[in-house]
């Protein structure tokens, strides 16, 4: 039995492997990569069998003791110069600190956004979920398999972890919802800070603008109707 671990893979890496997972006399039975580059819906023949539980380790901001200022947002002195690779992230930085400068190299910044804290910067800040939104599914690794094939079902379930399928759920039911209700861009995270309560929190980009949301409720289904309320107020939906 053989498994092949793609992490991370390009976009389209999972679908080119279809035939594989479906070929009954290929070794390769199962796929692992970064939720968030499996579609919603997955295509029919496969299934997503397990999820792991989410990484803690999500994008913070690092910075230099130069630019670190208490008295500021996320302690980033004014006009820092911030480098990231994570476009819509920045985004969402500049519309609470629009005085940040974003850079195209590393060398020449104060702030870095990423998962690793380079040389030289001393303070980490993780900001709350609620100023910057994670990418949706983002910390999550998913594995992938032949719908039909129960024997590798059921050994997945093992490395399957429950309460990050409960919440990854949410989140993708919620970005699906804020796309096709007139949003450019999305990203959803939900966390249950209490048994049986969860959170959302939402940033979406509708007509240029960031606009931030959080919703709290004991069920998902009331949760996910709540922020469609909220869409509503904001843009028409798409036909």
């Amino acid at each position: 039995m053989s498994f092949l671990s793609c992490s991370p893979p390009s976009p389209d890496q999972l679908w080119s492997l279809t035939s594989y997972l479906l070929d009954s006399e290929h070794p390769v039975r199962a796929v692992r990569l970064p939720l968030p580059q499996v579609p919603l819906p997955i295509d029919s023949p496969l299934v997503i069998a397990a999820l792991e539980a989410r990484s803690k380790n999500l994008p913070s901001l690092h910075i230099k003791p130069a630019v670190t200022d208490n008295s500021q947002a996320w302690h980033i002195a004014r006009d820092a110069h911030c480098y990231t690779e994570l476009d819509y992230y920045y985004e969402q930085l500049v519309a609470v600190r629009p005085d940040l400068i974003r850079v195209s190299k590393l060398d020449c910044a104060d702030v870095s956004v990423g998962l690793e804290k380079p040389d030289g910067y001393d303070a980490t800040v993780l900001p709350s979920s609620s100023e910057v939104c994670p990418a949706t599914s983002s910390g999550i690794m998913a594995w992938v398999t032949d719908k039909a094939d129960t024997s590798m079902r059921r050994l997945l379930m093992d490395l399957h972890d429950p309460a990050t399928a409960t919440c990854s759920n949410v989140e993708r039911q919620a970005s699906t919802i804020c796309l096709s209700s007139g949003a450019d861009k999305a990203a959803c995270h939900c966390t249950e800070p209490r048994p049986g309560i969860y959170m959302l929190d939402v940033a979406v980009k509708i007509h240029g603008e960031i606009s931030h949301h959080r919703v709290r409720h004991s069920a998902a289904s009331t949760l996910l109707g709540a922020l469609t309320t909220w869409l509503e107020s904001k843009a028409p939906r798409r036909e």
